[in-house]
């Protein structure tokens, strides 16, 4: 059991109680649930949450003295503020989409980059290669660090029209959980988590959130939550119908080949700054 469990992550013996199957990541270096047979299909319950392990996503922190100016290169969208996060399109030099990650700036100098769609690898070894240019000895970004953050905290998805309702009952009032497109640290029953709102722009009324857990209390808060009758679990077919239907690039995210979108296009999606200082701009 040891190969699988490293591979897995802190949830694989809970994902294996519930039945669930299983699929190599885009990556291919880590297991992620595919489905379970609990699933109802690809509608939303108006009265659910639903709930999944994020493990197996593209999962980076960028951190130390260059994190800023890296990541407001890398991303063409809004430049975050600490405390804020949002769905960030990153860009070739030749104005190719390699993927629209979530990403929260958690600290002065630290944002955590999690996509968990097809091209995330594919924004992973972009952003590897340009945290790492030098050129006649200068190196712009030499002060950042790009890590895999797999081993440093548990990624789960809690979503759906009861999500709010679910974590509510876990915090003294419903203002301490993150407003959309904020980070916050909240203690859920006491267990800490970098706990970050989602707006969805096909359903911006639907509570959405990322929470990034300590592996060694993510089985603990994922058996909480499905002590809630309302809480689904979810494997990563049905975020990728999720992500297509709520999200107006989703569709590009599962696009095998090379995909060029328009300026117009990206700022229509709200994916798009005014500044025109970042990789791809002089491409679109």
């Amino acid at each position: 059991m040891k190969g699988p469990v490293a591979r897995m992550g802190a949830l694989y013996q809970e994902h294996l109680y519930l039945g669930a199957t299983f699929a190599p990541s885009d990556e291919g270096d880590v297991m992620r649930v595919a489905s379970y047979p609990s699933e109802k299909g690809a509608g939303f319950d108006p009265k659910a949450a639903y709930l999944a392990d994020l493990t197996g996503s593209t999962y980076e922190l960028i951190s130390g003295d260059a994190s800023q100016a890296l990541a407001e290169a890398f991303f063409c969208g809004k430049k975050l503020a600490v405390g804020e996060c949002s769905w960030e399109a990153s860009l070739t030099a030749e104005g190719a989409l390699t993927s629209v990650p979530l990403v929260g700036r958690t600290g002065q100098g630290e944002y955590v980059m999690l996509d968990p769609s097809p091209r995330g690898d594919v924004a992973s070894a972009w952003l590897g290669f340009i945290s790492s240019i030098e050129q006649d000895g200068y190196a712009p970004y030499a002060g950042a660090q790009v890590e895999d953050a797999t081993e440093m905290l548990t990624p789960l998805l809690l979503a759906g029209h009861a999500a709010r309702a679910v974590l509510s009952d876990y915090v003294e009032h419903p203002r301490d959980l993150p407003a959309p497109g904020s980070v916050r640290n909240v203690r859920l029953d006491r267990i800490p988590t970098v706990s970050m709102g989602i707006r969805l722009p096909g359903a911006p009324e639907l509570p959405a959130y990322a929470l990034l857990v300590p592996a060694a209390q993510a089985a603990t808060l994922w058996r909480s939550f499905l002590s809630f009758g309302e809480v689904e679990p979810v494997g990563s077919g049905a975020l990728g119908r999720a992500l297509r239907s709520l999200t107006p690039w989703g569709d590009d995210l599962f696009e095998k080949d090379q995909v060029k979108p328009s300026a117009e296009r990206l700022s229509a999606a709200g994916l798009l700054r005014a500044e025109r200082d970042f990789i791809g701009a002089r491409a679109l």
